[in-house]
């Protein structure tokens, strides 16, 4: 087993006998990006129940119609399945990672001999870790707050909504104070929570204007790169959670497409030009995911992103950090402003306003939850207006009342009818929420 050595996707191709390019339509998979796709696809199955390697764990790829990504995990398929052989061989040549040796160790139904097992960030936990988990006959003790889960759509799972438990709340934070509790539980409301917390921080801590916060926490990397470069423009050191990796990438594979060359980059490989990835993002629903990062790059020019991550400081010299909501997540700063792209609701042809999804409550309650002392909700100033609607339509800020929320939104409640029917009737086990 190889442990430590990083290989090359060419000589992982050479491994798995991916010898030739596919050719899909007018798009050609080279041999390099297939090699990656494989190792994507038994990654997922990692983190999966399932006992072998299948077509969907093929991550979609960006440029290709539902029947190519079909054709495409077929002809991968086998590939895989070899990948995956490798890998639990002694004798095996490819990189063996952390997520290998979990799958293996799960696969083999381990009891573990303890008393109590505690599993820790139960909110958004992975299947395969999952099933390891509910099938022990201890007792299971989870830890985790349901509101902040945000790896659902990594296909993690909220081990504790909607599980029979006694559920025991810490709903006191001792982070902050009433001011940026009260903030928080607007958004737990929205987030589909029944848990309030009780600021007991700092008594001083406020809400409102910050014109130098320590951290901006913003919706996606796109948003984050704006405001870096807004910072540089005022001769301000900043940093980036993660650094600038994800967007120095983008923009180079930008200025590659613009000049007429392919791209390696493992999201735009099959664009032939840079026009390409416009109308691809402009066209095609699964090319949404792109838009803003592309907007970026049309605004700014792959130039000036390549030099704005370049001149990123260390977050110990920087004034100011921002992030993405995802990436603050477990991390705190003494005064935070929410920054852009956490956009109300509306639909996109007539601009109606539309119900706001748990899951992005969710990510905004952890954004607002990141600040010690001060919070300037600048980004997220919509929700006054968002609630006014919801009240006139709805007779209820939050949305439709309780009963007439699908079965699958009822769960997430443990306060629900049919939560409550499951806790009556199936076996106790004990659940902790508490917010980190």
């Amino acid at each position: 087993m190889n442990s430590s050595a990083r290989i090359p996707s060419k000589q992982t191709a050479k491994m798995l006998r991916i010898t030739q390019n596919l050719q899909i339509g007018k798009r050609r998979i080279p041999v390099t990006h297939q090699a990656r796709l494989v190792m994507g696809m038994v990654r997922r199955f990692c983190y999966s129940t399932d006992q072998q390697v299948i077509a969907r764990h093929l991550d979609s790829v960006n440029g290709l119609s539902p029947a190519g990504q079909e054709y495409l995990a077929r002809e991968l398929l086998p590939h895989a399945a070899r990948a995956w052989e490798d890998i639990c061989s002694p004798k095996g040549r490819l990189r063996f990672e952390h997520d290998h040796y979990m799958k293996i160790w799960a696969m083999t139904g381990p009891a573990l001999e303890a008393d109590f097992i505690l599993l820790d960030e139960a909110q958004d936990t992975n299947p395969v870790l999952e099933e390891v988990f509910l099938a022990q006959d201890a007792q299971r003790v989870c830890v985790g707050d349901p509101a902040q889960q945000i790896y659902a759509w990594r296909d993690a799972h909220d081990v504790m909504t909607g599980f029979p438990s006694e559920h025991l709340q810490l709903t006191q934070s001792f982070r902050f104070g009433p001011a940026i509790a009260t903030v928080a539980n607007r958004w737990l409301r929205h987030a589909e929570s029944d848990m309030r917390l009780t600021g007991c921080g700092p008594a001083t801590s406020r809400v409102g204007p910050v014109p130098d916060p320590t951290a901006v926490l913003c919706r996606g990397n796109a948003d984050a790169m704006a405001e870096v470069m807004a910072y540089q423009d005022l001769g301000v050191p900043v940093a980036v959670t993660g650094g600038g990796r994800i967007l120095l990438g983008i923009a180079t594979a930008a200025q590659d497409l613009q000049a007429g060359r392919r791209t390696s980059h493992q999201e735009l490989f099959l664009f032939n030009s840079w026009g390409d990835v416009q109308e691809y993002v402009e066209h095609d629903k699964a090319g949404q995911d792109l838009k803003a990062i592309v907007n970026l790059v049309d605004k700014y020019g792959p130039e000036r992103i390549i030099v704005a991550v370049e001149r990123l400081s260390e977050e110990k010299d920087a004034k100011a950090v921002v992030s993405t909501a995802h990436k603050a997540k477990g991390r705190e700063w003494d005064s935070v402003r929410i920054g852009p792209g956490f956009d109300p609701p509306l639909d996109a042809e007539d601009g109606v306003q539309l119900m706001l999804e748990p899951e992005e409550a969710r990510l905004i309650y952890v954004a607002v939850t990141r600040a010690r002392h001060r919070l300037d909700p600048a980004g997220i100033a919509w929700l006054d207006a968002y609630e006014q609607s919801m009240a006139r339509t709805y007779g209820t800020i939050a949305g439709p009342p309780m009963l007439q929320l699908s079965l699958t939104r009822q769960l997430r409640l443990p306060a629900s009818p049919i939560s409550q029917f499951i806790a009556a009737h199936l076996p106790d086990t004990v659940a902790s929420s508490a917010t980190t």
